[in-house]
């Protein structure tokens, strides 16, 4: 099942800078690195490869992907949440913050 919805303005950015995070730190769908994958477009006519202008996705949290933190041992779900000096660091907040907001968003489903 999917949901389509809006996310309040104070969490959009905790998710998307989770989402980077994340993609930085596991495999997305089939082992394809997710950001490349989430910036796929489709025209009608032709299926093109994303240019260098499109890296990921704009504004979208893709929900599945992010669920995926749940399940990542406390070692990578820390550097998750620390951004390791890569992507967009630190998230600003605790393992346990995230861990709630995300069951919180799977109770919507």
């Amino acid at each position: 099942m999917f949901l389509l919805g809006e996310i309040q303005t104070a969490e959009v950015d905790l998710l998307m800078n989770l989402q980077t995070n994340l993609a930085n730190a596991v495999k997305g769908l089939g082992g394809l690195d997710f950001l490349t994958y989430r910036a796929m477009s489709t025209p009608p006519s032709t299926l093109t490869p994303p240019d260098d202008s499109s890296k990921g996705p704009m504004r979208f949290v893709d929900g599945n992907f992010i669920e995926t933190f749940l399940d990542l041992p406390d070692d990578i779900a820390n550097a998750v949440v620390q951004g390791n000096g890569k992507a967009v660091d630190n998230l600003g907040v605790s393992v346990q913050d995230v861990v709630g907001i995300l069951e919180a968003l799977k109770r919507l489903r």
